[in-house]
């Protein structure tokens, strides 16, 4: 028969195996925030932010929408798209990188918006970023003006493989 003191170590020794089991579990889980995890809770609908940008710009907002394209070299930027409305998304200093794997995944970015004109060269970097066949990209001569934005941070929903 057992002592009180051996089987209250032995619940301690239960617990604490259990919880290094749980800690181990989190960490091999992939995280879904980069970047700033997002603090606002009202997203401002796209179509309101690709009507006005200039309304957004200088303030910190939140997206939200579905990852409709991901740069398939670094992860370095998405295309974000609500309601038919989309807007390519990079991030802040470079700071942070997405999985290649985040296509269609729902996002909530938070950032801010600029309007930005791209050169053709950018255009056509951002295409093959995406994948995009060459005839396609070989067609980008003139530059493109458009409303960007710079999140600071952004949440996947579901699982998402790195």
């Amino acid at each position: 028969m057992r002592s009180a003191a051996s089987a209250a170590w032995g619940g301690i020794m239960t617990i604490a195996g259990l919880l290094l089991v749980s800690l181990a579990a989190a960490a091999s889980e992939p995280s879904n925030v980069f970047g700033t995890a997002p603090t606002l809770s009202e997203p401002v609908p796209l179509a309101d932010v690709l009507a006005e940008p200039a309304r957004y710009a200088k303030r910190e907002i939140l997206l939200e929408g579905t990852a409709l394209k991901v740069c398939q070299k670094k992860g370095c930027w998405l295309v974000l798209q609500e309601d038919g409305k989309d807007i390519r998304i990079t991030f802040k200093d470079y700071g942070f990188f997405i999985p290649k794997a985040s296509l269609g995944k729902r996002v909530r970015a938070q950032g801010m918006v600029e309007e930005v004109t791209l050169s053709p060269s950018q255009v056509r970097h951002f295409l093959k970023d995406e994948g995009a066949p060459r005839a396609e990209i070989r067609k980008v001569k003139a530059p493109v003006k458009t409303a960007a934005f710079v999140a600071s941070g952004l949440a996947l929903s579901g699982p998402v493989n790195q």
